[in-house]
């Protein structure tokens, strides 16, 4: 069974360009448009990774992952924060304390997400 991946960016290109990378690669996908988004489709969608930008409106990446580490059913879910937000300026120790699997650039190769998302699966 192909793996589920919920994608959660305030950009709707970002979200299309990505879904469709996943999907080629045999990922199931879901996207929604911020982490308030994500939180509530993950009341039905049980995805098996978190794809996420950091900076949206409404609720951040960080916020976001805060909020699935609180919930004991959602606890283990892996995230992987995928941003335009300069990497180097990322807070890491915060994102590693939030056992946030990787981060990975959107300015970079779209082999390296895939890879990230292939790795966080393998991982939960």
């Amino acid at each position: 069974m192909a793996a589920t991946v919920l994608v959660v960016d305030d950009d709707a290109a970002s979200r299309e360009m990505v879904c469709t990378v996943l999907e080629y690669e045999g990922y199931k996908t879901c996207a929604v448009r911020d982490g308030a988004a994500a939180l509530h489709a993950m009341d039905t969608v049980r995805p098996d990774v978190v794809l996420s930008d950091i900076l949206m409106p409404a609720m951040d990446g960080y916020e976001l992952v805060r909020a699935i580490r609180a919930d004991p059913k959602l606890r283990a879910t892996p995230v992987v924060f995928y941003t335009a937000f300069f990497v180097n300026t990322i807070k890491r120790a915060e994102a590693n304390d939030l056992e946030v699997e990787t981060i990975v650039e959107k300015v970079g190769d779209i082999l390296t997400l895939v890879a990230a998302v292939a790795g966080a699966v393998v991982a939960a």
